[in-house]
């Protein structure tokens, strides 16, 4: 009977907790097919960001406009350029993009390598991590840390894939990081919006 009640409590335990691990995800948007939600990183000011859209196009469109450097101005929101610096021996991409300053936040860059963990014509998965030790930072541009972020996509019917983000970083510099999750959640919803109206096209 003592054993029966322990596992009981255990149970109940782990539902409560799994139940309080849920609850930390917070909705920023939530319309058919387009989710955002956001939480708190741990021992962090900054929050980390999960992220659904269904586009139309197949998983080889998705993959040309993600690893597109020419396509990424059109799409990702306040970014001016992106470039592809090097492909290291395990297949990564060492990529260099730059962000426009707006308000007040100033310019920054982002140095970071992308490895393609999975790709078939039913789904694609894509790493990114920061990469800073690549380069001396420049001194006219404040440069992103502890960059994480991982890209998916699943096919799905009449044409369509679901596209998933989620990420994390720290913008460094001065930026409030009240401020600084703000406008992540904010740009992140832009750069959906235009990925959706985005066309396939070829890289």
């Amino acid at each position: 009977m003592k054993s029966y009640l322990v596992n009981i409590l255990l149970l109940m335990f782990i539902l409560l907790f799994t139940q309080q691990c849920q609850a930390e995800w917070q909705s920023y948007l939530n319309e058919k097919d387009f989710l955002i939600e956001y939480q708190k990183l741990e021992n962090s000011k900054f929050t980390e960001i999960n992220a659904s859209i269904k586009i139309g196009g197949n998983i080889d469109d998705f993959f040309n406009i993600l690893t597109s450097p020419k396509l990424a101005p059109i799409w990702l929101d306040k970014v001016i350029s992106s470039e592809l610096l090097t492909t290291l021996d395990d297949g990564s991409a060492v990529v260099l993009t730059l962000f426009e300053s707006f308000g007040p936040v100033q310019s920054r860059e982002m140095l970071v390598k992308s490895k393609v963990i999975k790709k078939t014509t039913d789904s694609l998965q894509i790493n990114i991590s920061g990469y800073n030790e690549y380069l001396p930072k420049n001194k006219n541009k404040i440069r992103v840390k502890k960059v994480k972020v991982v890209w998916r996509a699943q096919k799905l019917h009449n044409n369509n894939i679901k596209v998933s983000y989620r990420g994390s970083f720290d913008p460094a510099g001065s930026l409030p990081a009240w401020l600084s999750n703000e406008f992540a959640l904010h740009s992140l919803e832009n750069s959906f919006k235009k990925l959706r109206k985005l066309k396939p096209v070829n890289k």
